[in-house]
């Protein structure tokens, strides 16, 4: 699970959030089987590397 994804509150993964949503929206359905999970590992993988640029 994520937190809410807003680009304002973290600008440093804004290509990867973009890419999220858009492979969200574009297929509906199969994101259930697994669709976006390469998308959802880089995002998952940005934030750990935005969390220890802000500690």
């Amino acid at each position: 699970m994520h937190p809410p994804l807003h680009v304002s509150k973290h600008p440093y993964c804004k290509k990867e959030i973009e890419a999220l949503v858009g492979c969200h929206s574009e297929h509906a359905l199969a994101k259930f089987v697994g669709k976006c999970n390469q998308h959802k590992w880089d995002l998952d993988a940005c934030f750990r590397r935005e969390k220890a640029l802000k500690r």
